[in-house]
């Protein structure tokens, strides 16, 4: 008796999958083995029964959206999903810093992470940590497109030089796009409640004093400046004492608030960023230019495995060199900074007024409020300026021309020395700061691990290096379980439109009875207060007409 022959397994694809599924939603009336023969011939294999019944279970639903961009992979085999996706997802953040840093990482540095991460996240707590095998190994790089490359130790040495090539090459992308249809986004540190006082030292210090209240802030802006999108918040807290039951006091804000305990930018973020900016871009095809910051380049790598974006393409800028290349680098964050300090000032200068402490009243509200003001403040003119001082549209030749609105900028940074010198005098900050070092504070810079200069060239080096950017991963994913304000301050209480309606009548009093009152301003509290006053009336006779309806009910 012969042996029988062992036939070789032929795994079915997606595309096969989706295949029979296209085909029973153009035949319902057809029955499972009609169906089966159909396949059979259309796709010139053979199926058993239960691949048939299988495919068409709610197990591949998913395939029904699925939207194949080429021949390979049509020919891709189903991507298993991973058993521990957070790890994996924080494991992706660390190889990729060391990546764009320039540090070679093999499979044993990835097994020790991985140890290491399955330990500190909280979510794997009293789980059997597994054995990070060979098999595992594999599967998180396939996964993930991890492949072995020789490194040029000439790359990282280019800087400029490399950077103006990489700056001719958007530029020629540039030109396919109308000028406001070009994006740049970019994060920045803010310590929101910054005092404008010296440190005590021994010589002069640069800078300000330090403050653990800090900000992430991931501002928007197009080109010409005729758009400029809401802004993303990165704070500590979930949700701020603040900010209201679910965050309700922000609702209204042109703000995207999201936390985590380092208050940073990071890989799972910024791809909920590009998700939610693309939507934001239906029937446009636009340009977004980010850094190379390593959040960036893996957030955009997980987008482009789920299949991209619709309407935007994304470029990065070139590496090492974004304060020569960075439009937001060029004023439009120093202008924004400018604002937002002016507006802290002004309730640092009213809380000394009501003999209060600024320090202890401000409250993340405040900040969130502010930042939405400060960058509605800065001018088109500003913008479209940075923009072109970035190069993004040529190099420019010739002397630097001063911007528009540099006398209004000085006049600005004028008025807010008087304000810190004020508040000197009258002893509510002990050592006056110079205002250019309160707006621009030196330590107030993001840490960017893709900058190769930090990075020193000995493997004990690499080593520390990588060993903190996995510390700094694991804080970006533990969550906090205890939702606590900023600062220990408790919200303001909500204004109800009558008490609205006493205040501003007793304001219209008190302006009209000054001998040096304002015209037009008085003007204004009254229109105000009329359209206050007829909204209270529709409230009135609305709650009239339910309440008569309830009667009528009632009655029958």
């Amino acid at each position: 008796m012969m042996p029988s022959r062992v036939l070789k397994r032929n795994a079915i694809t997606e595309r096969q999958r989706l295949t029979i599924r296209e085909l029973n939603r153009q035949h319902p009336e057809w029955r499972q083995i009609d169906l089966l023969k159909a396949c059979e011939r259309e796709l010139d294999r053979r199926f058993s029964q239960s691949t048939i019944s299988d495919t068409l279970g709610r197990k591949f639903d998913y395939l029904d959206q699925h939207q194949f961009k080429n021949d390979r992979d049509q020919g891709k085999k189903r991507e298993r999903t991973p058993r521990w996706p957070d790890l994996e997802a924080a494991l992706f953040d660390w190889q990729q810093s060391g990546q764009t840093a320039g540090i070679p990482i093999n499979g044993d540095m990835i097994k020790k992470a991985a140890e290491y991460l399955w330990q500190k996240l909280p979510c794997y707590n009293n789980v059997p940590m597994p054995s990070w095998s060979t098999g595992w190994l594999h599967a998180f790089k396939t996964r993930h497109h991890i492949k072995e490359y020789k490194m040029s130790g000439e790359a990282k040495s280019a800087d400029l030089s490399g950077g103006e090539q990489r700056m001719a090459e958007i530029r020629d992308i540039v030109q396919q796009y109308e000028t406001r249809d070009i994006y740049n986004a970019d994060e920045t540190a803010l310590y929101w409640k910054m005092i404008p006082e010296r440190t005590l030292a021994t010589a002069p210090v640069q800078g300000s004093k330090k403050d653990k209240s800090r900000i992430t802030i991931f501002p928007t802006v197009n080109a010409d400046g005729s758009h400029r999108l809401d802004s993303w918040v990165l704070g500590k807290s979930a949700v701020p004492r603040c900010f209201g039951r679910s965050n309700n006091r922000i609702a209204a804000l042109p703000i995207v608030y999201r936390s985590n305990q380092k208050a940073w930018m990071t890989s799972a973020v910024f791809r909920e960023y590009l998700r939610w900016f693309d939507r934001q871009m239906t029937n446009r095809n636009v340009l977004l230019l980010v850094d190379g910051f390593s959040a960036h380049l893996c957030g955009l790598q997980l987008v482009k495995a789920e299949g991209g974006l619709t309407n935007t393409r994304v470029e990065i800028l070139p590496a090492n060199c974004t304060a020569f290349f960075q439009p937001l680098d060029q004023g439009i964050i120093e202008n924004f900074k400018c604002q937002y300090r002016h507006l802290w000032l002004d309730f640092m200068a009213e809380c000394h007024l009501r003999s209060q402490d600024a320090s202890t009243n401000v409250t993340l509200l405040h900040a969130v409020q502010w930042v939405t003001r400060a960058l509605r403040m800065i001018k088109n003119d500003t913008i479209s300026n940075c923009f072109r001082k970035a190069t993004v549209f040529g190099i420019v030749y010739g002397p630097e021309k001063k911007p528009t609105g540099w006398d209004e900028e000085l006049h600005q940074r004028r008025q807010m020395q008087q304000i810190v010198d004020d508040l000197a005098q009258a002893g509510a900050i002990r050592s006056a700061m110079d205002i250019s070092n309160f707006i621009l504070p030196t330590d107030e810079q993001l840490e960017t691990n893709y900058v190769s200069s930090q990075i020193p060239g000995s493997p004990s080096a690499a080593e520390e290096y990588m060993s903190a950017v996995l510390d700094d991963v694991v804080h970006a994913y533990t969550t906090q379980d205890e939702e606590v304000d900023e600062v220990a301050v408790d919200a303001p209480p909500d204004v109800t439109l009558a008490a609205a309606l006493e205040h501003y009548a007793g304001l219209i009093v008190w302006v009209q009875r000054e001998q040096s009152s304002n015209l037009e301003f008085l003007a204004t509290l009254e229109k105000q207060h009329r359209s206050l006053l007829m909204r209270r009336k529709c409230e009135i006779t609305e709650g009239k007409k339910q309440t008569t309806l309830d009667r009528y009910l009632g009655a029958n």
